[in-house]
């Protein structure tokens, strides 16, 4: 707060009371009547009265009566000829006139003084004898002592004054003019800077104008004195010259989180500071982001979504950027939810569309957007999920069509980025399995017997795969082409055990996963006759195999008689090799199966599984040989 103090010092001639502005005066004599009929004053003749106050005589009233044109007014000392007071005026018509005087000197309480008229075809009312040695009249043959209609106004607070307070608080660089009142009389008083010292740049001029630019601030007292003739009032001020002040701090800043964004809102300062507010700017903790306006709201973009941001608001004038205002409560800018990842999974006739939610952008999902299209036309609305959703069933699609899905997530910012469109064909897998034109299911093949298996309307790109149960032989896989078609041949292995068996087919891959499965029977395979072999000659086995307990070599001849005492051969000859006949071919070596013929051995040994292996072979050299496509 600034205070101000005046201090006032008047000094006058002895007597004097403290001075004032002067204006009319006080009415001192006052001689309104009744005027005496038929009976003018002439022109030239004294009136006299007797002052009642000491002060200038400012102005005389009369009161005009016949006649018309200028005239003058005189006031003197009674007897004397030097005037204390004149003035002049006109007369138009009968009335009151009022005639401004122009004093000299003062008029003093109690003395007497003449009122002197001078008028050339103008004459003014006249009273009864009211003032002693007042003017004389003749009337008829005699004087008469009469008195003219007249008032008298003096100014009795002729002295110098001064009053005024010049305001404080003055900036420095800015213009400045203050004008004091001035009073006295018949001189108003002059003024000048009697002690002290005016602020740098200002100046007072006699007429008491304060007035200039100040350039230092700072506090300065300075004596001022105003004075006339009658005296001089002595006058203290003090001024403080300031710097210019920015506005105050904005209060009430409240920040809205938005999208990527924060509203912020305020009130304007209490404290505008010494210039007009032409904008405000609001910044954002942290980045520093800002915004600027002259209204009291702005948005800040630009912001990183999920960063906690505060805000502050300055205000700016020409004087310069006023205080921040309080920080702001915290709030966090968010944004669209990211892409869900979608997953498809066909059926007969729809698609199962799944998801898991995505980044919700820092503001709670509110739902979700589903779209589909069919073959490469416009994506089209399928479905407007709820925001917990996180799986949505399209329904009545066509098989074998190629279908897309996107999804996007949405929350109070709008709608995210779509998801990658995913690709799924609706598909039944019902195969035709036939074998020789007739279904498989509950057919009873044998070893090598052909199927076939075709279907459409499959995904392109899925593996279809072909297994023999019950324990899994795989007999042949094929992709599905881009036609969605499968063809297929497979023989029933060789090696199959006999007994009850299942063909199941798998489709896998592009989004497909299925199985049927087609119950059949395989019977025994029928051996193949072995070929003949040539029959051996009859020749005996020149090495029989002894008994493993040989019996005692039979007596040729039973019936004779033993030699008692038999001669050995001193020198036995060899029996000697039989020769072969020229003819005869040589004998053939023995065959190993006629030998496991002739023992009576089983032929379900090594030679069957060697028999089992040429069909095996047979088998797969006929599937070589046909145009089906194998992965």
């Amino acid at each position: 707060m600034i205070w101000a103090f005046v201090l006032v010092v008047v000094t006058s001639v002895a007597g004097a009371a403290p001075a004032v502005a002067a204006a009319r005066g006080v009415v001192d004599q006052q001689n309104l009547g009744p005027a005496v009929d038929g009976t003018a004053g002439p022109s030239g003749w004294a009136q006299t009265f007797r002052a009642g106050v000491t002060g200038y005589l400012s102005e005389i009233d009369l009161v005009a009566r016949e006649g018309a044109g200028p005239f003058t007014v005189r006031v003197t000392e009674a007897g004397g000829s030097t005037a204390v007071s004149q003035g002049s005026g006109s007369v138009t018509g009968a009335g009151t006139v009022q005639v401004a005087m122009t004093p000299t000197a003062k008029l003093s309480a109690g003395t007497t003084y003449e009122l002197h008229i001078t008028a050339g075809g103008v004459s003014f009312a006249v009273t009864a004898d009211r003032y002693a040695h007042g003017s004389l009249f003749y009337l008829g043959n005699q004087y008469v002592d009469m008195d003219f209609a007249f008032t008298t106004y003096v100014v009795t607070d002729y002295e110098a004054s001064i009053t005024g307070m010049p305001p404080t608080g003055v900036l420095v660089d800015e213009p400045y003019s203050y004008q004091f009142t001035l009073g006295g009389f018949p001189a108003v008083a002059q003024t000048e800077v009697s002690a002290g010292a005016l602020p740098p740049g200002l100046t007072l001029t006699s007429g008491g104008l304060l007035s200039g630019t100040p350039t230092t601030a700072g506090i300065f007292a300075f004596m001022v004195r105003a004075w006339t003739a009658d005296g001089q009032m002595l006058a203290l001020h003090t001024i403080q010259v300031r710097d210019p002040e920015e506005p105050g701090p904005p209060s009430g800043v409240v920040a809205t989180a938005g999208v990527e964004s924060v509203d912020v809102s305020w009130v304007a300062p209490s404290e505008s500071g010494d210039a007009p507010i032409i904008d405000y700017t609001a910044t954002a903790s942290p980045g520093g982001v800002t915004c600027t306006t002259a209204s009291t709201s702005c948005e800040i973009t630009g912001l990183v979504p999920g960063v906690s941001t505060t805000v502050t608001v300055t205000a700016r004038s020409a004087i310069g950027v006023g205080a921040p205002s309080d920080v702001s409560s915290a709030v966090t800018p968010y944004t669209v939810p990211s892409a869900p990842v979608v997953s498809v999974t066909p059926g007969d006739g729809q698609v199962d569309v799944t998801w898991s939610a995505p980044d919700d952008g820092f503001s709670p999902l509110t739902g979700y957007v589903l779209e589909q299209r069919v073959d490469g036309s416009p994506f089209t609305p399928v479905a407007t999920l709820a925001a917990d959703a996180v799986a949505a069933t399209a329904t009545g699609l066509d098989n074998g069509a190629t279908y897309e899905f996107r999804l996007a997530a949405v929350n109070a910012a709008g709608q995210g980025p779509w998801s990658a469109d995913a690709s799924s064909v609706p598909f039944v897998l019902a195969p035709d399995v036939t074998v020789d034109g007739s279904p498989l299911e509950g057919a009873t093949l044998e070893p090598g017997d052909e199927i076939d298996i075709a279907d459409s309307d499959l995904p392109p790109g899925a593996t279809l795969t072909v297994e023999l149960h019950s324990t899994p032989v795989v007999l042949a896989t094929q992709t599905v082409g881009t036609d969605g078609l499968v063809s297929q041949t497979v023989a029933i292995p060789a090696a199959t055990v006999p007994g009850a068996h299942a063909l199941v087919v798998h489709l896998t891959g592009a989004g497909a996963s299925a199985s049927v499965s087609y119950a059949f029977t395989v019977a025994a395979a029928t051996d193949p006759e072995p070929d003949p072999q040539p029959e051996p000659d009859p020749e005996p086995d020149p090495q029989p195999e002894p008994d493993p307990e040989p019996d005692p070599e039979p007596d040729p001849d039973p019936d004779p008689e033993p030699d008692p005492d038999p001669e050995p051969d001193p020198d036995p000859e060899p029996d000697p090799e039989p020769e072969p006949e020229p003819d005869q071919d040589p004998e053939p070596e023995p065959d190993a199966d006629e030998d496991l013929a002739e023992t009576g051995a089983s032929l379900s040994g090594p030679v069957s599984w060697t028999l089992a292996l040429v069909l095996l072979g047979a088998t797969l050299l006929v599937i070589a040989r046909r145009t089906t496509r194998w992965t």
